[in-house]
């Protein structure tokens, strides 16, 4: 079945009509593709047999009910006046750039999620082996610095301080002994006595320790005897 048209004669335009025939649907084809192209004014329906609503559109929101599956690697939001991306990157990270931030997730099980480069922690990650090093310990300052040596100390995160050490001196007599660490706001208490088990009933020994000052106690030795000290503050 064909369909009338009015064609037009020469260089003439097709509104001018000369005479009606019947045409094909592919001869009716053949003339629309004419005229086909920008400014044509032409405004179909259907696009490769989808409905128009069926496009994603650039200009205005477009709500979508199905998957986007994209070839490249990158999805770019801009405002004009910030620019954000969403990339998978080659080692399977996908990565989300902002201005500001770069918040990075890790696509294999057991990777971490980084913001600007660091562990972000989570229920997942802590526990022993996590890396995270944290300022406190259930609202107390997590220091636990230590020095094992024979004249050593241990911070708690109390903020209590244990100091020990033992002090030799060939010459019998009370003594200023410098502490491991200063003490940064009291010494509590300090106790001394000999380094070296006494012979039964050895009650004359005299050798003792005492407070002075933050930085230094005072050791007393007797008999020649070493004194050990533990002194303890804050």
């Amino acid at each position: 079945m064909g369909t009338t048209i009015g064609r037009g004669t020469g260089n003439r335009p097709y509104d001018v009509y000369d005479k009606a025939e019947t045409v094909s649907k592919a001869q009716l084809l053949t003339e629309i593709k004419k005229i086909d192209g920008a400014g044509s004014g032409l405004d179909a329906d259907f696009l490769d047999g989808l409905d128009s609503t069926q496009f994603v559109r650039s200009d205005t929101m477009t709500l979508m009910n199905a998957d986007l599956n994209m070839q490249g690697h990158t999805l770019r939001f801009n405002n004009g006046n910030y620019s954000v991306k969403m990339i998978l990157q080659s080692d399977n990270n996908f990565v989300f750039y902002t201005p500001f931030h770069t918040l990075s997730f890790g696509t294999s099980v057991g990777e971490s999620v980084l913001l600007d480069r660091q562990k972000i922690w989570t229920s997942g990650n802590d526990g022993a082996g996590s890396g995270l090093d944290a300022d406190l310990v259930r609202g107390l300052p997590a220091d636990f610095t230590s020095s094992k040596a024979t004249n050593g100390y241990q911070k708690l995160p109390s903020g209590l301080i244990i100091q020990w050490g033992t002090y030799s001196n060939g010459t019998n007599g009370t003594y200023t002994v410098s502490l491991p660490i200063a003490f940064p706001n009291a010494d509590l208490m300090v106790l001394g006595y000999s380094a070296v088990a006494l012979a039964l009933g050895a009650d004359n020994f005299s050798g003792s320790a005492g407070k002075d000052t933050l930085s230094t106690i005072k050791i007393t030795i007797d008999i020649s005897l070493d004194t050990t000290w533990i002194a303890i503050g804050y």
